[in-house]
């Protein structure tokens, strides 16, 4: 297994680091292809409370959008919180740095379980298993394979529209 914290070779961090920014490319992009299928309600107005609402042709161009398609509501395309966990990792250091009582484990490759056995109730913020092709984080789950498989499904449909 490889361990960010414990390896002493350039090589070997700087591959822990490509493979880590491909992890979270890979969530952004997926994100971004959920948004265009899901459109989010625009962000509220820090300052007043108007809270903006989801212009109706968007929201129905969206469903245009997933009819045509065929991209139900089960999609793992939908899901897009594994990219706002990686996106807001500020606040998961904030929560760890309060408590301090457990051992951390972040931006690890390998078998999970390795690290489950080595210590008692580690807190594993960031953690990828390629022979699962599971991305762990806090406990959560997220699998790849089904997401990639939606992705694969999306590009062929794409590509036997007419417009």
């Amino acid at each position: 297994m490889m361990k960010y914290s414990e390896s002493e070779e350039q090589n070997e961090k700087d591959r822990l680091d490509r493979i880590w920014l491909s992890i979270v490319s890979f969530l952004i992009s997926v994100a971004n292809i959920s948004k265009i299928l899901w459109p989010s309600r625009p962000s509220k107005c820090p300052k007043c409370k108007y809270q903006p609402e989801l212009p109706t042709k968007v929201s129905s161009q969206a469903k245009e959008i997933r009819t045509i398609l065929s991209v139900n509501e089960s999609s793992p395309l939908e899901n897009r919180s594994f990219r706002n966990f990686f996106e807001h990792y500020d606040y998961e250091i904030e929560k760890w740095a309060r408590s301090k009582t457990q051992l951390v484990y972040d931006s690890n490759v390998g078998p999970i379980e390795l690290i489950i056995k080595s210590s008692n109730k580690p807190l594993i913020i960031r953690h990828f298993d390629q022979y699962k092709s599971v991305i762990y984080y806090r406990g959560r789950q997220y699998h790849i394979k089904p997401v990639v498989e939606a992705l694969h499904e999306l590009k062929a449909k794409t590509e036997t529209i007419s417009l």
